[in-house]
């Protein structure tokens, strides 16, 4: 196949993976290199966003035609709602940004995954190098600040970034991003780089959560791979059940975990979890749960990188996009992510169901889950949820409205 007739079979997917490039790798610097911010780039930040989303909303459409064509009216009318919410909620989180960031999960739906992991994988590692080479090298217009840990006094380092664990939450999503795109071809050579990336940038960081989820995602790949990928938990149905829904049973976790009275077991994981839990605690208590979120602003960091007095950031996903984007909005996600791994499971990807559960995991303590410029998994919604390709049978209501606005076709 020429490269022409190429571009015409792939041109969605050609320009998805474009937008997705430009738009990761922009906001990816925006919001976790430690730059210098002029004007201009609010300005740049904004017609950015507004062409994406333009782009996003045509490529829309077209999966709508389809569908309307073929019948699904369903699949218009849930992504439409999904739209609606994410127009309702955008102002709660970061105004523009959070609705391409949510138009994206839409859009993605006849989008072909390896297009995106490809473009993840692209800016974010561009993003990781040079951010490591130029702050190594003592580049002025990227800094390098230190900060201490409370309790030991570890020095943590921030490799360039504007925090010191930023550089170990986007490691942990390359990785989980590159195991999945190379499957099977994964070499034990390749595995040991990607620990000792991992393993340096803890080191500078002293970050632990997304270390270990990567050394454990990387333990099982090269077991799996030693049993040249044969099925493990897919086989036992305990665990087939677990990988089936991770991210309801993850939510469930978090929420009754920071539910706890808070006595020695309360006070026990808080610790061993670094205050997250009475960090979720607090959240709930001081904001409350609303139907459509509210305007929250966390205090947090400085602009010098310290911590503000009162410090109020819940860093797990679950309890956070509760609060920001309300329980609507959590609930549609949560079922959406469960329809996913269903699907993931039903089809016998024993990996990538294994990788969504470690990524439930991980969101139960850190924020992540749905910021695009982190991590491209969460655009697996639109791809199992909202695929016009994915035949289906159509529901009874959908049959009678096809028979009043479908094609008529003259008998002979």
């Amino acid at each position: 196949m020429n490269v022409k007739k190429s571009i015409q079979n792939n041109w969605k997917n050609l320009l998805f993976g474009a937008l997705y490039f430009l738009w990761g790798a922009f906001f990816l610097v925006y919001k976790t290199v430690n730059i210098p911010k002029p004007p201009i780039l609010d300005k740049f930040r904004l017609l950015l966003n507004l062409v994406v989303l333009a782009a996003l909303l045509f490529l829309i459409l077209l999966d709508w035609i389809k569908d309307w064509q073929k019948g699904y009216y369903s699949k218009i009318l849930f992504s439409g709602i999904f739209l609606a919410i994410a127009f309702i909620v955008k102002g709660h989180g970061d105004g523009w940004l959070s609705l391409v960031m949510f138009v994206f999960l839409l859009a993605s739906a006849s989008i072909n995954f390896n297009y995106i992991l490809s473009a993840f994988l692209g800016f974010s590692g561009l993003v990781m190098m040079g951010s490591f080479f130029l702050s190594s090298r003592g580049v002025n217009i990227l800094r390098n600040f230190i900060s201490v840990r409370a309790g030991h006094g570890a020095i943590r380092y921030s490799l360039g970034f504007n925090w010191v664990t930023n550089p170990a939450q986007l490691a942990f999503f390359f990785v989980a991003a590159y195991v999945v795109l190379r499957n099977q071809k994964t070499t034990y050579w390749e595995m040991l780089l990607l620990e000792l990336v991992s393993g340096y940038i803890y080191f500078y960081t002293d970050t632990i959560n997304p270390f270990l989820l990567t050394t454990v995602l990387l333990a099982y790949m090269a077991f799996e791979r030693f049993r040249a990928f044969k099925p493990l938990f897919l086989r036992v149905q305990f665990f087939k059940s677990v990988l089936s829904y991770p991210f309801a049973l993850a939510a469930a976790l978090m929420f009754m975990g920071a539910m706890l009275p808070q006595g020695r077991v309360f006070q026990l994981l808080n610790r061993v979890f670094n205050r997250r839990f009475w960090l979720s605690y607090n959240g709930l208590v001081e904001y409350g749960i609303h139907p459509f979120g509210q305007r929250i602003v966390f205090r947090n960091q400085s602009e010098q990188g310290g911590f503000l007095a009162g410090y109020n950031y819940v860093d797990s996903s679950y309890i956070q996009y509760t609060l920001l984007y309300g329980i609507f909005f959590m609930l549609l996600i949560i079922v959406a992510l469960s329809l996913v791994t269903r699907n993931v499971v039903s089809e016998n990807n024993e990996l990538l169901a294994v990788v969504l559960a470690i990524l439930a995991i991980h969101a139960m303590f850190d924020p992540q889950l749905l910021w695009l410029w982190y991590s491209p998994f969460a655009m697996l919604i639109g791809i199992k949820c909202f695929n016009p390709r994915q035949e289906r049978q159509r529901f009874k209501w959908e049959e009678n409205l096809f028979g009043l606005l479908g094609p008529k076709v003259k008998q002979a």
